[in-house]
């Protein structure tokens, strides 16, 4: 009765091992090629410096990735001058709309498409300077002579707003952790120094009451910026080693069972097998050891996005998440600010935060306008002294003293619309919308899109790794699915790590 039992129980045991090995290796030939182009793309995204020179034609990419009607953010940010026209910018670099057409502006000083990436414009119509806020760093233009200046102190900062208060002469640019100030007056002239002349602000943030997402913990742990440099460097070697098991593994897998026991076996002197049996053996022990930190990336992937993304999006974090260059003084991450009367408003990843200049010192204020988790993408004072606040989750206008908002109502057509860019004119509100382009322009301001753009248009490589490390890259193709894709994916690793590790424990070191 007990050898009947026991018997069983080996039977199952089998069982068990059999499957777990042809999951391991079934899962691995199946998504092998996008685990290649993930951990290379994962690498690349860690250190944008070193890959921020090289870019791709836009119509090298599928066609969902080309500009139609200035959309896909190659507008994303807007400036009048005293001429009416109207200075455009986003992913494209900067260009210039009057009397219905429209001119790009070339910046010689942005020598590849990173730095020509644009976030924000100021004009200043009083010295007729348009000041431009890259990924970057800020950079100047001078209308009438047509040239540029380039604030080398901002080099690495990206410029999310450039701001001016009405009662004053002094700039002000916004990165994500840093406030910069240039001093401007209208009888400056374009070889004054005080043009030139940038300084960084010291201010500080009141602590945040606003508790921290739990999205905010897992995208840190993904990438490694939880622990600084150290936990990026490790991230790059778990994506290096995931290299080297697909190859090996691909390599082990080609050959015969037949030929594979020979080459294994260190009494026969095989051709190769001395390569074969080191490839084979620190599969299965690197393997074993990286097993936590494989984990760890494919249980986070899973969660990034939708549908994963809907398990946690409604948790916070167990600690304070801030990325690796935040100052002490700035820790929260500003995406966008705006003036309102004397006070410099600050749209933060954790709350706004509303202050003066002279005290130099920031506290948090009410905010109750709904903002997608992707950010805000319009964040602009009108005429009246409201803001109008815009992002993935609609468009509003703010009162900032009651804190009140109330939704712009549009055409029934434009229900779930994505505005980027916004403009007041004579005819009412023009809305530049991420996918559908230019909206509501009844007067014709902004002229219909070349066609240039496109054959010209090029995208940094560091944002056409991030469209294959989320596997966006295929929305073209599959539509939607990509993200049941991603998800399934992630949960492959998971599952081909899990039955790496059962099948070592089992069998040792002696095969895969």
């Amino acid at each position: 009765m007990k050898k009947t039992i026991e018997s069983k129980k080996i039977k199952k045991n089998k069982l068990k091992s059999k499957l777990a090995s042809k999951l391991h290796k079934i899962l691995s030939l199946i998504f092998l090629p996008i685990f290649l182009f993930i951990a290379l793309s994962g690498m690349g995204l860690n250190h944008p410096n070193i890959i921020k020179n090289i870019s791709l034609p836009i119509s090298s990419l599928p066609e969902n990735y080309h500009f139609k009607q200035w959309n896909r953010g190659v507008i994303q940010t807007l400036a009048k001058d005293e001429r009416g026209g109207i200075y455009a910018a986003g992913k494209n670099g900067l260009g210039y709309f009057i009397d219905g057409s429209y001119q790009q502006i070339d910046n010689p000083l942005a020598i590849n498409n990173w730095q020509n990436f644009i976030y924000s414009l100021y004009y200043d119509k009083n010295t007729k300077q348009l000041f431009v806020g890259s990924r970057d760093g800020l950079y100047r233009y001078q209308a009438e002579t047509q040239q540029w200046h380039y604030y080398v102190q901002t080099r690495d900062k990206r410029i999310v707003s450039i701001v001016k208060n009405d009662h004053s002469d002094t700039i002000i640019a916004i990165a994500n952790h840093h406030i910069f100030t240039i001093e401007v007056t209208a009888n400056n002239n374009v070889t004054d120094n005080a043009f030139n002349k940038v300084t960084e602000l010291v201010v500080t943030l009141e602590k945040s009451s606003q508790a921290v997402p739990f999205f905010r913990f897992i995208f840190a742990l993904h990438s490694g910026e939880l622990l600084g440099i150290t936990g990026i460097l490790l991230m790059d070697f778990v994506a290096l080693s995931l290299i080297y098991f697909c190859l090996s593994g691909l390599y082990y897998w080609l050959f015969p069972k037949i030929v594979r026991k020979k080459l294994l076996s260190k009494r026969q002197q095989i051709k190769g097998g001395r390569a074969f049996r080191w490839l084979a053996k620190n599969h299965n022990s690197w393997g074993f050891i990286l097993a936590p930190l494989l984990i760890i990336s494919a249980a986070t992937a899973a969660v990034m996005r939708p549908p994963g993304l809907l398990l946690i999006v409604a948790g916070n974090s167990p600690i304070d998440v801030y990325a690796s260059h935040a100052t002490n003084n700035i820790p929260y991450k500003i995406t966008k600010a705006a003036f309102i009367e004397n006070k410099l408003v600050l749209l933060t990843d954790d709350g706004v935060f509303s202050g003066n200049l002279n005290t130099a010192r920031f506290e948090q204020i009410k905010f109750s306008v709904p903002v997608h988790g992707m950010g805000a993408t319009i964040f602009q004072q009108q005429t009246d002294g409201n803001i109008l606040v815009g992002s993935f989750s609609g468009l509003f206008v703010w009162q900032e003293e009651h804190d009140r908002y109330e939704a712009i109502v549009l055409p029934e057509e434009t229900k779930g619309i994505l505005p980027v860019a916004a403009c007041q004119n004579e005819s009412g509100l023009v809305v530049f919308d991420f996918f559908k382009g230019k909206l509501f322009d009844q007067s014709k301001v902004f002229s219909t899109m070349p066609d240039s753009i496109n054959s010209e248009a090029r995208m940094a490589l560091w944002n056409f790794f991030f469209e294959l490390h989320n596997l966006r890259i295929f929305q073209n193709y599959i539509g939607s699915f990509y993200l049941l894709l991603l998800l399934a994916v992630s949960l492959s690793l998971l599952i081909i790590t899990i039955t790496g590790v059962l099948q070592y424990i089992r069998k040792g070191r002696s095969s895969i």
